[in-house]
């Protein structure tokens, strides 16, 4: 009996230092999250990932389009923050496995600076350039990796 009741005592112990140690974790992954927010506010990744969401809706209402446009609004309208939020779920674990707390705050300060307002503006249509750019670059090399498998003897047909 008296080996049970030390037995509770110590399960009790343990588990409130564990519920004690579990609400600092909760508080700090509540303030990555939101500094986390933050960058991505003034990064404009926020702001690219807003202009995804459009995109992925009108893939949709091509796949769907016996459904009347009010009704996709609606949905579009209804799921455009839920995407950003799971986005920010998504990425929350990723950034931490790789950046501090202070990490992302010494990011927060460099986009507030002049260059980093410049940086956070010409990103996404530079990026998109550059996308672009690359793919040009990609169909040249494939109609080359053809040409030559042609020459070769080989077809498209037989690989």
């Amino acid at each position: 009996m008296k080996r049970i009741v030390i037995f509770l005592l110590l399960l009790s112990t343990l588990s409130c230092a564990q519920a004690q140690t579990a609400i600092p974790q909760q508080n700090s992954d509540k303030e990555y999250r939101e500094t986390l927010d933050r960058l991505m506010q003034v990064s404009g990744t926020s702001t690219s990932l807003r202009a995804q969401f459009p995109l992925l809706m009108q893939m949709m209402r091509n796949m769907l389009a016996d459904v009347p446009e009010e009704i996709m609004q609606k949905i579009e309208d209804k799921f455009g923050n839920l995407f950003l939020e799971r986005i920010g779920d998504l990425y929350t674990p990723i950034y931490k496995r790789y950046l501090t707390l202070e990490d992302l705050k010494g990011f927060i300060a460099f986009y507030e600076t002049p260059l980093g307002k410049k940086i956070a503006m010409t990103t996404p249509t530079m990026n998109k350039e550059l996308m672009e750019a690359g793919q040009k670059v990609g169909q040249g090399i494939a109609e080359e990796v053809l040409q030559e498998l042609k020459e070769e003897g080989y077809t498209p047909t037989t690989m």
